[in-house]
């Protein structure tokens, strides 16, 4: 089981994930 730290820390990794990830589908439109 992970210490509460931990799963603090994944999430706002997973949170600076998804916004990488939503930059780079909006440098992809092509309008």
């Amino acid at each position: 089981m992970k210490i509460l730290s931990e799963i603090q820390e994944s999430k706002d990794l997973t949170k600076e994930f998804q916004d990488e990830v939503a930059v780079a589908k909006e440098k992809k439109k092509p309008w």
